[in-house]
């Protein structure tokens, strides 16, 4: 009886370590590396590549090199912004710096939770082009009036910052920017992250919300990949990953506004007035870099 009891609890013993190592394996697996972690030196360009983590990790891609290890990645980032060449990744990076989602949204939060935001969003669901696009009003104007999330005082600069990271990798992957191009660029994203947000973990969660209440309706799908995001910035605070090898406040070379080069070099002229005025503050720094190459000041 006792040797049948001994070998219950031993054989129940290395059960346990065999899912403790699986159970290891699956997290360390889910932040894809291209290096060997041990071997990892923080360097100047390690800040936003940490930064874009969330959407490496959230896309199976290793974080910590700017070009892609796979071609096939940047075509797929491409493809999902519907861009065909270096024109269209250019104009795509000046949106996400200029305006991006995060200006629409803040607006758009700001009115639907004053005393008139009823009669806005009213108006602005009767104006929409189809039924789809209501649902999506409606189930936003939902978040907002219960402040989901404490939705109406989210920073969603995440959101878009990230994403303007993950396409500068995709641009020096496949020869729309060159690899000093995007280096440069993000350090343009860097700055902004580290002016908006006190910590890895406040950066990560306000990028989960931005993709939860962009472009989204609700539903248990919308839930899941909330909550796998989440997930993913929780393993990347873990030891031994990015955010944990990434001192928050690293140090890092000012930009020199390539991309305010390349913006000129392709053709981009500065904003007009209109979209000037309702730039974000970042954008309006990169119109002025683009007007002193072009020499058209601003009045």
């Amino acid at each position: 009886m006792g040797y049948a009891l001994f070998l219950i609890l031993g054989v129940a013993a290395i059960v346990l370590i065999i899912g403790i190592v699986a159970v290891r394996r699956r997290n360390a697996a889910s932040i894809p590396w291209q290096g060997d972690p041990a071997d990892y030196r923080v360097e100047p360009i390690s800040w936003p590549l940490a930064a874009c983590a969330i959407d490496s990790a959230a896309r199976s891609i290793a974080w910590d090199s700017v070009p892609f290890t796979d071609p096939r990645s940047a075509d797929q980032v491409e493809r999902e912004w519907g861009l065909s060449g270096r024109p269209d990744l250019l104009r795509t990076l000046h949106w996400l710096l200029v305006h991006g989602d995060r200006m629409r949204s803040a607006h758009e939060i700001a009115v639907w939770s004053s005393p008139d935001g009823r009669r806005a969003f009213e108006a602005e669901r009767a104006a929409a082009p189809d039924e789809a696009r209501r649902r999506e009003m409606a189930w936003r104007y939902a978040q907002v009036q219960r402040d989901a999330f404490a939705v109406r005082r989210a920073d969603f600069t995440a959101w878009d910052m990230v994403r303007f990271i993950m396409l500068c990798r995709a641009g020096a992957t496949s020869g729309w920017l060159t690899e000093g191009e995007a280096t440069d660029s993000m350090l343009v994203a860097r700055g902004e992250l580290r002016r908006r947000y006190a910590d890895w973990v406040t950066l990560g969660e306000q990028y989960c919300l931005g993709r939860w209440y962009s472009g989204s309706g609700g539903g248990r799908a919308v839930e899941r990949e909330l909550g796998r995001l989440r997930a993913i910035c929780r393993e990347l605070a873990a030891p031994g990953e990015p955010w944990d090898l990434v001192p928050y406040d690293a140090a890092a070379p000012e930009c020199t506004w390539a991309l305010a080069d390349a913006l000129a070099a392709e053709g981009f002229g500065p904003l007009r007035p209109e979209d000037r005025a309702s730039a974000s503050p970042l954008g309006v720094r990169l119109d002025d870099m683009v007007r002193r190459r072009t020499g058209d000041e601003p009045e």
